[in-house]
């Protein structure tokens, strides 16, 4: 359980999931997104996934430096 705790108490982990109910959504016809669309999107996901793991590296590193 604290697994899942976890993972919605990340900025990345929430990222994801949001990600994953999209395309189920969209797989399953709850919304009319045409592929670019969804790509897109997916896209903007992914982006903001790398660059919240980018800036959590340049947070360990301050701490590494600071002991």
């Amino acid at each position: 359980m604290s697994v899942l705790k976890d993972l919605f108490a990340s900025k990345k982990g929430v990222s994801a999931m949001a990600a994953i109910l999209v395309v189920i959504a969209n797989s399953a016809g709850l919304t009319a997104l045409s592929e670019s669309t969804l790509m897109m999107i997916l896209g903007v996901i992914g982006t903001f996934i790398v660059g919240q793991g980018l800036a959590d590296l340049g947070k360990e590193k301050a701490k590494i430096e600071v002991e």
